[in-house]
């Protein structure tokens, strides 16, 4: 279900105002208490009036792994987008998040035909007519961000068209800059959500999707794979037709098929099936250990089985690299199962600064060496990639540890290839299919040329580390002769505390105030003089009212906030 399936165009509302509707759809799904936490809603009263005014949209007895699907697809594409790239981080979200979280449908019912051909026009400045011989009203797919036409090139070449939706960049710019609030205030007063970096997460999710938006950057990811997998029979990558391309609308050649999704649905014969599974499996792990890059979304979807029995992926949106360091990381992985030697993963892991330093070794030593020693005893044959990684994750995720994100997404890739593979066989071994890879890899890495750029990057490393020491030296003496060496120190939890100690300090205040006011008030009543009501000085009556009302405002806020 995508943000436009209940509404024909998005709503064209300030900051503020999208800033309302995130918070009551948070309040209606019951994510109160994250709002809570970061200061945004005061008092459980207030959350139940909201609650009671806008209606909750499915029950609170829901896991909330089903609370927060539904909810990111109420939000729209920018937080479907975000649940998607989410329920591939294994190493952060447990299983029934990231299972839930991957159900996400990006599916949308299609804009009318005059929003389009207006985006077309408006990105040539041309009318449609002048840029294609034909162009189809009728879409063949519909989606949150794009909507795909078939037309005709004014050269006849058959194609489809890519449009981007009308107003959907503004609607992803203002929700990015309030996920950004949200997470800066998740990592200053939420402290288990801080490990986890949230505003390094959404600045990496912030150019996703800009670049997802861009389909100058979608066009440049075709050509690569093009040109890359020009040689590698039974793969066919669509053409990208520049002139008839720009930021806003991406022109390709069509190719005519039916999806991987729909082929597991027909009957074919066991033989033919086992050949798309290799044939779609290769094509992701020669991504992986061969090119350094590939496509993060593989699902079966985004690949067309031709007439002729070639596999085309059609969507190149979102793209992981992979470079050196990260297939070394890779490989430690692999080589520590075959050699039983857990401390590869460990040194290697604690090298590339992937764990943090109050993280306990020996635990982690530990518990990877009976990870290994289960799987060691089962034959290849019966091994599950997909089952080691999520055992794996459990175990990063259980020790903090902080993956780079093209490598927490390679894993996941890793996962739906098996995924894909066992869909059209259920017999399918990725472990065995990954063999090749991995022996030419371990190869490679003992190449002479290869040794001889690791040992250069190595005396290059210390050659810097060397020639800056003595500037770093000078740098601290000069400060500690100045008395201006500064010495950082962190309270966990103090933020929290200084919160309610200023709370406190305000009612304290309040009540200074308030019992001044009695006092002044009663002083005044004292005189003889002075206009009376009641046998009462006028003045006094007034103070006594400010300090009733100052009063009730200080009982209300006590008990709003659960604390009376």
């Amino acid at each position: 279900m995508g943000w436009f399936v209940n509404r024909k165009k998005p709503k064209h509302i300030g900051k503020l105002g999208r800033y309302r509707a995130i918070i009551s759809k948070l309040i209606a799904y019951g994510f109160e208490d994250f709002l809570m936490h970061l200061g945004l809603v005061k008092g459980p009263n207030i959350v139940r009036k909201l609650q009671h005014r806008r209606g909750a949209a499915v029950s609170h007895k829901d896991p909330m792994a089903i609370r927060l699907r539904y909810m990111l697809e109420d939000l729209g594409p920018t937080f479907i987008k975000l649940g998607q790239i989410m329920s591939l981080r294994t190493d952060i979200l447990p299983e029934d998040y990231t299972a839930e979280l991957s159900q996400l449908q990006t599916d949308a019912l299609p804009l009318p035909v005059d929003d389009i051909r207006a985006e077309i026009e408006g990105s040539f400045n041309r009318s449609i007519e002048q840029i294609f011989r034909d162009f189809q009203e009728e879409p063949i797919a519909s989606a949150s961000i794009a909507q795909v036409h078939r037309g005709i090139t004014i050269e006849g070449d058959e194609v489809a068209i890519k449009v981007r939706r009308p107003g959907i960049t503004n609607l992803v710019e203002k929700d990015l800059s309030i996920l950004r609030d949200l997470a800066q205030l998740a990592e200053r007063y939420i402290p288990s959500l801080k490990i986890y970096g949230p505003v390094k997460i959404v600045d990496e999710f912030s150019r996703s999707i800009k670049m997802e938006l861009d389909f100058f950057h979608e066009g440049r990811a075709f050509d690569l794979f093009r040109k890359s997998f020009s040689e590698e029979e039974g793969i066919i990558i669509p053409r990208v037709y520049w002139d008839y391309s720009n930021s806003r609308v991406l022109t390709m050649e069509y190719i005519p098929g039916i999806t991987v999704g729909e082929f597991i649905e027909e009957k074919h014969s066991a033989e033919e099936r086992r050949r798309y599974a290799d044939l779609g499996v290769r094509y992701i792990l020669t991504q992986i250990f061969k090119f350094g890059f590939f496509n993060a979304d593989p699902h079966p979807g985004n690949f067309i089985i031709t007439p002729e029995g070639k596999l085309s992926p059609l969507d190149f949106g979102m793209v992981g690299f992979i470079d050196r360091h990260m297939k070394e990381a890779l490989f430690a992985i692999f080589e520590a199962f075959v050699r039983k030697d857990p401390n590869k993963i460990v040194q290697t892991f604690l090298r590339m600064d992937f764990i943090e330093e109050e993280t306990s070794i020996h635990d982690l030593r530990h518990d990877l060496n009976n990870l290994i020693n289960y799987y060691y005893s089962i034959p290849v044959a019966h091994i599950r990639a997909g089952k080691i990684i999520e055992d794996l994750s459990r175990i990063i995720r259980t020790f903090h540890i902080s993956l780079p994100a093209d490598l927490a997404l390679t894993f996941k890739v890793i996962l739906t290839a098996e995924g894909l593979g066992r869909e059209l066989d259920p017999e399918y071994n990725i472990i065995e299919a990954a063999e090749p890879f991995l022996r030419d890899y371990m190869f490679e890495r003992f190449r002479p040329k290869e040794r001889f750029t690791d040992t250069l990057d190595f005396l290059t490393e210390a050659g810097t580390f060397v020639r800056g020491l003595p500037n770093d030296a000078s740098m601290i003496m000069k400060k500690l002769r100045a008395g201006k060496l500064k010495l950082e120190v962190e309270i966990k939890g103090l933020d929290t505390t200084t919160r309610e100690l200023d709370k406190s300090f305000n009612r304290l205040a309040f009540s200074i105030i308030i019992a001044g006011l009695l006092i002044g008030s009663s002083f005044m009543n004292q005189f003889e003089g002075g206009l009376k009501v009641f046998g009462f000085s006028i003045i006094a009556l007034a103070g006594y009212f400010v300090a009733g009302i100052l009063g009730l405002w200080l009982i209300i806020g006590i008990i709003r906030s659960g604390r009376i």
